[in-house]
Parts: structure tokens; sequence; C-alpha cells
């Protein structure tokens, strides 16, 4: 159950939370919260709501919510009204997601620590021994006996990339939000700051380059030069290693099969080897290929051309110094995303279904997975507040993109899964792309369930006509009949 007081109505999430309370005719936002000299007025006002009302309003929908005001050891504190906490904003302070929602992101791993802080434990680590005739392979971590009972999973890169992403809700949108590289990084430092390794926040080990602009630019390289310097410092007689993210936006060749990663807002290049370069072909070959082809020279196009916007690759970078002062890769990862809003996207058509659902002003995160897609147990795509197919309010429906020609496992599973989330209610937008990719459009999209009515319906029949989309609860292998 969510409560507040006044202390504890602030947020560290990407964002801030909406806050917007009504309290016996008295209006509370984020800033009369925030300000000190309100404590007094806080508690007057929920003890009259109290008397008076019996509960106090959320403001963050245009029908207000109910939230409770409870009397615990002397002081007032608000919480949400039962059965209600999935219909408030889904930026609001007060959302909580229905009993059996599903986990926004599948990451392996975090322990959950009091202080609002996530601890977790990686596969990797940031000292290495640096003494004659070492492998340079990573210390072995000594294990107390019976201490893995207690301990989360170990992270990779990947699953910590993840868990970064939605940390920092990168994997999420709001229509009141706007995002670029600046409030991506920012973002990401707050999430890094949450996240500890051993007790120390992980973002004593990260390095995210500010957006590059000419006039800043000497200041940005001495931001990377501390940060190399820091590296480049002994510890015991270990080598120390850290974390860097950036956008990749080109790989060219070095001598004996390494190659040089080109990030965007660096003037130096990293370094990987032939290995770190190998692991990338195999396991994420798609958005590679996808920069190797940006790497070469264009070649002019024919009249008539039209560019299809392509998705911005993200290297996750485990980096040290090398003896020139500059950093080379030991291990990396990379992501693709949105080039604007850097929510991931695999493809040109994931593009264009994340720039029509922020064009609608639509509330939906992007569920980011470790496994493989026919093994997966949630929807890629959850969109919040709007109709079902019969026009009414639902505060969630899953998103699905889903190609033509795909693999009869993956369809079977997609399937099954529909069917599971119609038992619970979540009706399912499935869209299978067809024709030219540059002709290419969004189906209409589920309304908003605070819009125009006659308006909505329209929407809906559009939905149940167009040839390329289907809107309904299941797969339509099964009946269901929604509750």
């Amino acid at each position: 159950m969510a409560t507040a007081t006044l202390s504890h109505l602030t947020d560290k999430s990407a964002q801030g939370r909406f806050i917007g309370i009504l309290i016996a005719g008295e209006f509370f936002d984020h800033a009369r919260l925030g300000n000190p000299s309100q404590i007094l007025a806080f508690q007057h006002a929920l003890d009259d709501a109290r008397k008076r009302y019996g509960h106090a309003l959320c403001k963050c929908r245009r029908s207000p919510l109910k939230l409770q005001v409870r009397l615990r050891e002397g002081k007032y504190h608000l919480a949400v009204w039962p059965e209600e906490g999935h219909l408030h904003d889904s930026n609001c302070i007060f959302f909580r997601d229905i009993g059996q929602a599903i986990a926004p992101v599948e990451t392996r791993g975090g322990l959950q620590i009091a202080d609002g802080t996530k601890g977790v434990e990686l596969s990797f680590s940031f000292f290495r021994t640096n003494y004659p005739g070492a492998s340079g392979n990573q210390l072995p971590r000594v294990e107390q006996p019976g201490e893995r009972a207690d301990q989360p999973e170990e992270l990779n890169l990947r699953t910590l990339l993840n868990l970064l992403w939605a940390e920092a809700s990168l994997n999420r949108w709001h229509p009141k939000w706007n995002r670029d590289w600046g409030r991506a990084r920012y973002e990401l430092a707050q999430a890094s700051d949450r996240i500890t390794v051993q007790g120390e926040p992980l973002s004593r080990h990260m390095f995210i380059p500010r957006p590059y602009r000419e006039n800043a630019r000497d200041e940005l390289n001495r931001e990377l030069e501390r940060f190399v310097a820091a590296l480049a410092v002994p510890s015991g007689g270990q080598v120390k290693s850290g974390l860097l993210i950036a956008p990749l936006r080109r790989i060219t060749d070095l001598e004996g099969g390494s190659k040089a990663l080109h990030v965007r807002h660096l003037h130096k290049p990293i370094g990987i080897n032939a290995a770190v370069f190998d692991f990338l072909n195999r396991n994420c070959r798609t958005p590679l290929r996808r920069v190797l082809q940006a790497s070469e020279l264009a070649a002019p196009r024919p009249a008539g051309w039209v560019d299809v916007r392509q998705p911005e690759t993200i290297a996750f970078l485990h980096v040290e110094t090398t003896s020139r002062g500059g950093l080379w890769a030991r291990a990396a990862w990379i992501m693709p995303t949105h080039p604007s809003v850097f929510i991931p996207a695999n493809n040109t058509d994931e593009i264009l279904l994340i720039d029509a659902l922020i064009h609608g002003h639509y509330q939906f995160s992007r569920n980011l997975f470790a496994e493989q897609a026919s093994l997966r147990t949630a929807p890629d795509w959850i969109l919040r507040h709007v109709l079902d197919p019969y026009g009414r309010p639902v505060p969630r429906a899953a998103l699905e993109i889903l190609p033509k020609g795909a693999a009869p496992e993956y369809v079977g599973a997609r399937s099954a899964l529909a069917d599971a989330l119609a038992g619970q209610g979540v009706p399912r937008w499935a869209w299978p792309p067809a024709g030219k990719q540059i002709d290419r459009c969004v189906p209409p999209l589920p309304p908003l369930d605070d819009g125009d009515q006659a308006k909505a319906n329209a929407i809906l029949g559009r939905i149940r006509v167009h040839l390329d989309v289907f809107y309904a609860y299941g797969s339509g292998q099964q009946s269901h009949t929604p509750q």
C-alpha cells in the first residue's frame, strides 16, 4: 500500500513523479509539499479532510481519485484507495499496478535495500591482478559458507544495462516528459547512484559523456581525462576498470584484427580486441551490422531515394586504460534504441510505433528481456489507460509487433501469452507489418480512456475493419469473455 507524508512526498525516479492532492479544498503540489513551512498546514488539512469527507483526492487524472487519510503515531498519512492504485496516472506517486501485473522488466538479480537503493552482484570485477606472470583474468571472489542463499544472481553487462535502463525509466514514456541525450544521461546518472555494488554506488565506476557542444569541448575533454586518470592509478597491486555508456557512431579497423569504437560526444575512440568483436558479432549481430554499414563510405543515392530512420545503437563498455592514456574495452554489449528518446527499439517498425505512441500522447513502457522471444513471459509493450475493444476503460493493454514469416514456436508462444493476458483482463493489440518499409504506417491504436467518446468509438470502428491490426482479448484461437 502506498503511503505518503510530507517528508516522503519526494521522488528519486525519472523525471519526477506527479503530485497534486486536493485536501479539504486546499491544493498541495510538489512545490508546496517540499516547503518545510507547510508541514502544519498539510497536517491540519488532512485532519479537516478526514473529519469532513473521510478522504482526500488525487488530481493526477481527469476524474479525481480518492485517497485514504490515515492516522499513525500522531501523524496523518495518505494511502491509495483499495483496488484503485492501477487507476492513477502511471507517473503519479500513488500509481500501483494491479495484483497480477507483469513485472515491467525481467532482469536477473537485484536485492532491494530499505533506503531505496538496489544492491546487485556482478559477474565481473572492477579490479584485476597486475603482477608478473598474471593471466589478466579477474580475481576470483571468495564466498563465505551459505552466502549465496541470501544473494541475488550475478548480472552481466547485458542484464546490468537492462536494469540501468529500467531504473532510469528510459524504457517508459509519459506525455509530459521530454528527452534527449542530456536528459537520458541525467537519468542514467541518477539510476547509477541508486544501484550499489558491494556497498558502493555504481556511479563511482561509471562514465557517461555529456552532450557535445563546441563551446564546452575543453570541459568535456577534462571530464573524460579525469575518468581515465582515476582508472590509471593502481590500487593495491590491482588494475582498475570502469563502465562507459554512450551512443556508438562507427567502427574502424586497427592492426591485428582489433577495432576502434567511435562513440558520440567523445573525441577519443575506444579499442576492442578481436575476441570482444567476435562476441558482439555472435550476440548482437543485427545492431552491429547496422553500425558497420553506417561506418562505410556511403555510395551516391539514386534519384528519389528515401532514407528510413534507423535505431541509435548504445554501447555499454567495461573499460581499462592503456599505456598511452587511452581506453580499451575488456567486454562490451550494444543495444538499439529510438534515435531521439532512447527507448529500446530493435528496428524501424518499432521506431514507427514509438513515434505513433508519443504523437498520440500515450503512456507506455517497453519491457526488457534477457530471454529469446519465444521464451518470454510478458508482452514487449504495455499501454496504459486506454479503452478495450468494447469501449470500456482498462488500466493496461498489451502491444505486439508480429513479424510475418515468424517461426511456429514464436507464434505459438505469443498466442499462448495473449490468451494468458486475456485471463487477467488485458487485451492485446497486434500489428503484423507488411509492404515496403518506406510505405509503412502504424495502424490505429487503442483510444485513450479520457478522450472524446465519439472519437474513441470511431477509432475502435476503424480498428475492427483494418486489415493490418488485431485488437481483442486473446489470440483468437480460444474464446475469451472479458469480465
